[in-house]
């Protein structure tokens, strides 16, 4: 464990699951771990969660940011000391021997972006707490093609948005899905997964090349977005349980309506293009598969 003592780099040797407590640790403390050869490690970066009294103490506007650095995991930390600009930085270098990452934020303000990892399976666990939280998932120079392990979200309390940014992908894209709890078929390797909870709004930004993309379901009383790419795209829509809103780009996109949840509301948009909706999955009637309630 580190705690307020570290004011200089560490840099650690060896093979041992990694501590850090986030809300003890000074300016510029850099802490390099490689780990060993022989098994796989965990690094967990807590802001507190096994103190109350830390916890209560925070302050909006505290950030993680995870990606490559040369086939190690570079995790960058921002934590707010203050509610004016008092702010205090420091980074985790973690070696592949760290399959596993956990990310433990505060129960203000907080945002976590995850970039890219190193090539190598495993998993990032982001818990977040009872505020207004962001988590961003790509956004990189490839989209979300630079993230190779699984991901486990949960928002916590509060107002909290999941946005996965495959926009600067330019991979064509067959298999996407999201359904109330998970969205698969984009990250690195197809079996990646990015599994969510209590997130309120979530949004989906397609990769550049061609999509299909499945919504199978949504999370209860979500928000629920889903941005094509410039490509020709296929969008299906089997059923929601919240607001939905489907955007098609630039391209030629082939949307189909199947069903929705009872009172929920899908807007589409098919923007550029030559566009093309299906509802019921019929081009030549025009009926809805869902409750009289449902407002298309």
């Amino acid at each position: 464990e580190f705690e307020s003592g570290c004011n200089t780099p560490w840099s650690l040797k060896g093979h041992s699951n990694v501590f850090v407590q986030a809300n003890e640790i000074m300016q510029g403390c850099n802490i390099i771990a490689f780990g060993g050869d022989s098994t796989n490690a965990k690094l967990t970066i807590d802001f507190g969660s096994f103190d109350n009294a830390t916890m209560s103490a925070c302050f909006d506007g505290n950030r993680v940011t995870i990606e490559n650095d040369n086939e190690t995991m570079a995790v960058s930390v921002v934590r707010k000391d203050d509610n004016a600009s008092a702010t205090t930085e420091f980074k985790v270098v973690a070696g592949t021997s760290f399959v596993d990452i956990e990310i433990l934020m505060t129960s203000c303000m907080d945002t976590v972006e995850i970039v890219s990892t190193p090539n190598m399976t495993g998993s990032i666990s982001v818990v977040l707490g009872d505020d207004d939280d962001i988590l961003l998932v790509g956004a990189g120079p490839t989209g979300v093609d630079g993230i190779f392990k699984s991901i486990i979200a949960d928002g916590g309390g509060g107002l909290d948005m999941l946005v996965i940014d495959d926009s600067n992908s330019l991979r064509n894209k067959l298999e996407g899905n999201i359904d109330s709890g998970a969205v698969s078929g984009l990250l690195a390797n197809g079996d990646d997964i990015v599994f969510y909870s209590q997130f309120e709004v979530v949004e989906v930004n397609l990769s550049s090349g061609e999509s299909l993309f499945t919504v199978e379901n949504t999370a209860l009383d979500s928000s629920t977005s889903v941005q094509a790419g410039p490509s020709n795209d296929r969008i299906v829509v089997e059923d929601s349980q919240g607001e939905l809103i489907v955007k098609g780009g630039l391209g030629s996109d082939n949307f189909v309506l199947k069903g929705l949840g009872r009172n929920t509301t899908a807007i589409i948009f098919g923007e550029g293009g030559d566009d093309i909706l299906r509802v019921d999955g019929n081009p030549e009637v025009l009926e809805v598969s869902a409750d009289a309630n449902t407002t298309i």
